[in-house]
């Protein structure tokens, strides 16, 4: 399947005592979002033994503006009720290579807002 892959890891550290709701939750959410979508690929929650609920899923996509906002909105669900004292959210994504069909790999040449140099025909 063409377009982005991009791997999401989302780690969230609940208090004690929310930690099972979290860890349900993103699980729920992740079973809900994985079936039959050939856009997610889940690797699964884990980290409730440390106190954390880790969830990591892959996205493939048109672009990686696209994948980030897929799983932006997964996250959304997954953290949708739990009160903003109740967790602290840490996020890392891997970072991909270059776009090969922009001509980055290259490396650019010439600034964006660069003044065009002066024809040698001009009169």
């Amino acid at each position: 399947m063409p377009g982005s892959r991009r791997t999401f890891t989302y780690r969230l550290t609940p208090k004690p005592e929310d930690t099972d709701k979290v860890l349900k939750q993103a699980q729920r959410v992740l079973g809900w979002a994985c079936e039959g979508d050939k856009h997610i690929e889940c690797h699964g929650v884990s980290g409730e033994a440390l106190g954390v609920v880790e969830l990591s899923l892959t996205i493939v996509g048109r672009d990686q503006w696209w994948s980030r906002q897929l799983a932006q909105d997964i996250l959304n669900v997954v953290t949708w009720g739990i009160s903003t004292n109740a967790t602290k959210l840490e996020l890392a994504s891997h970072r991909q290579e270059a776009h090969t069909h922009r001509g980055y790999q290259w490396g650019r040449t010439k600034r964006y807002r660069e003044p065009k140099t002066p024809s040698s025909t001009a009169s």
